[in-house]
């Protein structure tokens, strides 16, 4: 039977309503009883306990607000009964050998190691695709058809596109000195060729070639520790957050517990949880480049949520950015990694990506060779990796896989049929939405 309230955290004063509730319905909470006091809409926030004036609310095992005023047992907890919080820097403290702060969900062990089938790059990285991309540095040049198109000028983001895992092979197109230049660095990579964008039959040629070498090419044996994967969220509403984001903390926090390597995206949904992600730094050096990040980036902080945000039950924007950042799971942050750089291996790591359009590409600079992209909207998303895009509904056009059974089962098995589903699309035998626009 599906749940009337979920509680993302057994530390929370208040759970969220998944139907509509009236005055006097009584709800199941954790096996307590509680009596409902005010309507409270599908998706707002129902308190579980007294909280007095002054004392925090708390969502998602973190503090959200403080009350206004005593709000009872069994009533609605929004906007107009919370204050802000007064929130101050917090020091660095040192991090246990484990590097979790807190599991929001019990971690539950897969019966099985997924193992996948990649190809072994000669640094030791592994791609799921092989792909050819072509990139284009000179200005009024057509796309090359039939695989991915990047347009930069920028060598360092060449040399990253080049370096990322899921790169078969590159087709560069170039003029004068620009060409002159980049067939002296990649004149040893057999798998790159730099051509005159005028010159269509030989790129049509070498595309054809290229390809062919590819397609010979075979996959090898790997591990769920050699995945570098990228997390984004789209437009972010309560059942997101309480639904996929709770099912994405439970998978990031299992990836990294078997030494994979979880990449958070999107620098502007994280500012106003600055003071959480800072309490998570690793060390000292990591707690200084997230102060970096977040006073470089402070004039994106949002200062308060939209009309549509508040209605749908999201109170502030601590709310929102909490309910953002759950989905990298309760693991201590290992690094910042800046943007047109590359990640390390291994534990969670902050992508700087100022933006959800920029999402992507920083975190395919950044190595990462698949992206888990949570989100209720029925928008297809362009990229030149895999995107798997999640969703808290069954019937979600363009979705790739739902979490909507956390209401209903324990999340153990809704993990056990999502790792064999990225295996499968890992090992090349299925594609995702995103894959089949290409």
């Amino acid at each position: 039977m599906a749940k009337e309230l979920i509680k993302s955290n057994i530390k929370d004063n208040v759970a969220t309503a998944l139907k509509q509730l009236a005055l006097g319905d009584v709800v199941n909470v954790d096996g307590t009883r509680i009596t409902v006091t005010s309507e409270v809409a599908k998706g707002h926030k129902l308190a579980l306990v007294p909280i007095a004036k002054g004392e925090e609310i708390v969502k998602f095992g973190l503090p959200i607000a403080r009350a206004a005023e005593d709000i009872e047992a069994g009533g609605l907890v929004h906007f107009f009964n919370m204050e802000e919080l007064d929130c101050s820097t917090p020091d660095y403290t040192e991090k246990g050998a484990d590097g979790e702060i807190e599991p929001s969900l019990e971690k539950k062990n897969l019966s099985e190691v997924p193992t996948l089938r990649a190809y072994r790059r000669k640094n030791g990285d592994i791609g799921i695709r092989n792909y050819l991309w072509a990139v284009i540095t000179a200005d009024f040049v057509p796309d090359v058809e039939g695989i991915y198109n990047f347009r930069t000028k920028d060598e360092k983001i060449i040399r990253r596109i080049r370096e990322n895992p899921d790169a078969g092979a590159l087709l560069i197109l170039a003029e004068g000195a620009n060409r002159e230049l980049l067939e002296k660095e990649y004149g040893d990579d057999d798998m790159v060729v730099v051509l005159d964008p005028q010159d269509r039959d030989g790129i049509e040629r070498e595309k054809e070639r290229l390809s062919a070498i590819l397609n010979e090419e075979e996959r090898t044996t790997a591990m769920l520790s050699d995945l570098r994967i990228a997390i984004k969220c789209g437009k972010e509403n309560v059942r997101t957050s309480i639904v996929a984001n709770a099912f994405l903390s439970a998978f990031s926090d299992e990836v990294i517990g078997y030494g994979g390597t979880i990449l958070l995206t999107e620098t502007d949904k994280l500012l106003n949880a600055a003071e959480n992600l800072l309490e998570r730094a690793s060390t000292k050096e990591c707690y200084e480049d997230l102060m970096a990040l977040f006073e470089r980036n402070s004039s994106r902080r949002r200062k308060k949520i939209s009309k549509e945000e508040c209605l749908s039950g999201i109170s502030n924007v601590r709310e929102e950015s909490y309910g953002c950042i759950r989905k990298a799971g309760s693991h201590a942050i290992r690094g910042v990694v800046a943007e047109g750089s590359k990640a390390g291996s291994g534990g969670l790591y902050i992508v700087d990506s100022p933006t959800s359009d920029e999402a992507i590409k920083s975190a395919l600079y950044a190595g990462a060779q698949i992206m888990i992209y949570s989100d209720d909207m029925e928008e297809r998303i362009s990229s030149p990796i895999p995107v798997i895009r999640i969703t808290s509904y069954r019937d979600n056009r363009n979705s790739d896989f739902s979490t909507e059974d956390i209401l209903y089962d324990d999340v153990s098995m809704l993990l056990e049929e999502f790792f064999y589903y990225l295996v499968s699309i890992s090992n090349g035998r299925s594609l995702t939405d995103n894959e089949k626009t290409l």
